[in-house]
């Protein structure tokens, strides 16, 4: 370990933290890790960064999560791990009821990190208030997401109790593999309420947002704002009709596959990924036009019925209220409603026999589509479940090929066969590692499937395609549908 100064002015201090790896240090990991800290005149907090360094030749390795964790004082903020040692353990080790608490006001609630998860679009300050008088605020600030891996959409770990505030360079958390660095701003402040604390830190969040990307960090790797590149242009999507990309994310990719990180072009309301046709080198301090770029989204034909909204998500489907005793007061009529613990529970409560049954043009997603196709509880025992869209057809063209297109939000150790009219007929493979069932998510890595059907397996009248979710033995495998189309074969 070393230590060093970078920085040492009137108005800012630098100092840098360094591991130096080598050879004799085998049982070490490979990587050179340089920790910095800011500090500038007139703010009440500091800046953090980290560069990693893996040199030619030296061992591999996978790096699954790099963060900064803040451990703050447990004798100021509540709930303390005590109270989660004293409290009722629930399905995983990172959920208890609070039954013990040193504030008797949490009685009965239920604690669990992963109900307070974020996407990084909308993670840009979370922290702790104390309990002490006068009250501190602890806040970690994120002025921008290009610096996250994963894109806007990545979800990760804010705060949680310990009290723990965690500074996320990147994870694996709610997707896969992914890599990144990051620079984070912690803010301190204090104020006679913990709701003009809590202003305050939005105030100094969009502050720090504003100032983004910082100017004065000193190590070469990071690029002021006149060394970034630049990229323009104009994006529309082809879905029978041409319209402009309204709302879409554009991401980078390194030079591959398409949706290999989650981070190509995508438009909500469209299903798909674009990836442009050409390799774009976007070099320091230039700027690339790419002039109009059309995305064909896929489709084969006009749609015969559709289920849900294609926006990468399961928010749109039913979402069951919570077990009484089980409620996190945070989430009573709240946007994120799938926060609550124990969610994945309640199908086996709503179809304690028979599976779902959807059936177009009567039945309605926002009521009757449970948002996770997860597995059923018998005594203990969590089966494989099937479910079923019943549909109606009139002058089926047997000589043609239907097109099912089916999005998925999400897939934790799962494994979905579709069936026409009981026979089976298209499998994905077991896929996805995400366990966002188990982390109250409501989306992860996305995939589509376009499973193509021939029209000689539907018949004139009502037809069902079946959806088995062949794994079970564990509450939490399964899926999150984001949408699902079927589609008419094209006209000759």
């Amino acid at each position: 370990m070393g230590a060093k100064v970078i920085v040492a002015t009137a108005d800012q201090v630098d100092v840098s933290f360094t591991k130096t790896w080598s050879p004799s240090l085998d049982k070490e990991v490979p990587l050179n890790v340089d920790k910095r800290y800011i500090l500038l005149r007139g703010s009440s907090g500091f800046y953090s960064y980290s560069i990693f360094e893996h040199l030619q030749g030296w061992p591999a390795l996978n790096i699954d999560e790099a963060r900064i964790a803040f451990k703050l004082h447990q004798d100021m903020v509540m709930p303390t791990d005590k109270d989660r040692q004293a409290g009722n353990p629930l399905a995983y080790p990172e959920a208890v009821i609070i039954s013990h608490p040193s504030n008797p006001q949490l009685k009965g609630e239920v604690d669990d990190k992963y109900e307070y998860s974020c996407n990084n679009e909308d993670n840009h300050v979370h922290g702790w208030i104390s309990s002490t008088n006068p009250r501190i605020g602890f806040w970690v600030v994120m002025p921008g997401d290009e610096f996250r891996a994963g894109g806007h959409i990545k979800q990760d770990l804010t705060s949680h109790a310990g009290p723990t505030s965690l500074a996320t360079f990147f994870s694996n958390h709610y997707a896969g593999d992914t890599f990144g660095v990051s620079l984070h701003n912690m803010y301190l402040n204090s104020g006679p309420s913990t709701s003009a604390i809590w202003g305050d830190a939005k105030r100094q969040t969009a502050e720090e947002m504003r100032k983004w990307p910082y100017d004065f960090p000193q190590s070469p790797d990071f690029p002021d704002a006149n060394q970034r590149g630049a990229i323009t242009g104009r994006l529309l999507v082809h879905d029978i009709v041409t319209a402009p990309a309204k709302s879409a994310y554009v991401g980078l990719d390194p030079p591959g596959v398409v949706g290999s990180w989650q981070e190509d072009t995508k438009v909500p309301g469209v299903i798909g990924d674009y990836k442009h046709p050409s390799d774009i080198t976007i070099l320091p301090g230039k700027q690339v036009a790419i002039g109009e770029a059309v995305y064909s989204a896929p489709r084969n034909c006009p749609t015969l019925w559709e289920i849900g909204i294609p926006d990468r998500t399961a928010a749109e489907f039913y979402i069951p209220d919570p077990y009484p005793n089980l409620v996190n007061k945070l989430f009573i009529n709240h946007t994120e409603k799938y926060r609550q613990y124990g969610l994945w529970s309640r199908y086996t409560d709503l179809y304690p026999r028979n599976d779902l049954v959807y059936t177009v043009g009567v039945s309605d997603y926002r009521k009757d589509w449970f948002f996770a196709h997860v597995t059923r509880n018998a005594n203990g025992q969590y089966l494989a479940t099937t479910w079923k869209i019943v549909f109606n057809v009139k002058n089926v063209m047997s000589r043609g090929t239907y097109t099912l297109q089916l999005a998925l939000a999400s897939a934790s150790y799962a494994e979905i066969q579709v069936g026409v009219n009981d026979r089976p007929y298209f499998t994905t493979g077991k896929i996805g590692k995400e366990n966002v069932i188990a982390r109250h998510g409501i989306h992860g890595l996305y995939r589509l499937f376009s499973v193509k059907i021939l029209g000689s397996l539907l018949v004139e009248g009502t037809n069902t395609v079946y959806l088995r979710q062949l794994r079970g033995g564990n509450p939490f495998f399964g899926v999150l549908y984001d949408y699902i189309r079927l589609e008419a074969p094209p006209l000759p």
